[in-house]
């Protein structure tokens, strides 16, 4: 559609789900359950958390988007990130390496 914005990064919907009232700081930005455990994977958000950015293609996110546009990373749980599709997060672990 002309006028539209044309993005080179890879995003997936993630089909959120903003019904629940997290109890605790640490939750899913997709479902908004508490995360009581060591946070799972993180996920680089962007839109209002309506989709999530390919791990691979993050810097590309993070030069095309307007601030408000890029969430940035936030905690996924398991369910949702098997629901969405494993490849789409990152480890914490394996970002605190960088």
């Amino acid at each position: 559609m002309p006028g539209e914005p044309s993005y080179t990064f890879r995003s997936k919907f993630v089909d959120p789900d903003f019904r629940n009232d997290p109890k605790t700081k640490v939750f899913c930005f997709v479902c908004q359950k508490d995360i009581r455990t060591a946070v799972p994977f993180m996920g680089h958000a962007v839109f209002g958390c309506i989709e999530v950015v390919h791990p691979e293609d993050r810097a590309v996110a993070d030069r095309e988007l307007a601030p408000a546009d890029n969430v940035g990373l936030l905690p996924v749980g398991r369910d949702c990130a098997k629901r969405i599709g494993l490849e789409w997060f990152v480890r914490p672990e394996k970002e605190e390496a960088k």
